[in-house]
C-alpha cells in the first residue's frame, strides 16, 4: 500500500472516531420514545400523519404474529421490486 492508501485509511479511521460519539447520542435520543432531536419539528408531524393514515397506535406493542405477517408482506414487496428491476435483464428479448 502506498502513502495515499495509508493517508486515506488514517483519515477514514479519524472521521469514524470523531463521528462515533455524536451518532451514538443521536441514536439514543431517536430510539428513546421521549427523546428529542433536531429533526423532531419536521419529522414528528409527518410521523403522526403516516401513523394516522395507516391506523397505527404508536403506544400499542406489536405481537409476534402481527410482526411475522408484516415481515412477510414487506419481504414480498421487496422481492417484487427486485424482480421488476433486475428480471428483465435475464429474460429473453421479445
Amino acid at each position: 500500500m502506498d502513502i495515499y492508501g495509508w493517508l486515506q485509511l488514517a483519515l477514514f479511521l479519524g472521521l469514524l472516531l470523531l463521528m462515533t460519539k455524536p451518532c451514538g447520542i443521536y441514536l439514543e435520543r431517536v430510539l428513546d420514545g421521549e427523546g428529542r432531536t433536531f429533526l423532531d419539528p419536521v419529522m414528528k408531524p409527518l410521523e403522526r400523519l403516516l401513523y394516522r393514515i395507516g391506523g397505527i397506535d404508536s403506544q400499542k406493542e406489536q405481537g409476534w404474529l402481527q410482526y411475522a405477517v408484516s415481515l412477510i408482506i414487506f419481504s414480498l414487496f421487496g422481492m417484487i421490486f427486485y424482480l421488476c428491476c433486475f428480471a428483465p435483464a435475464i429474460l429473453p428479448a421479445a
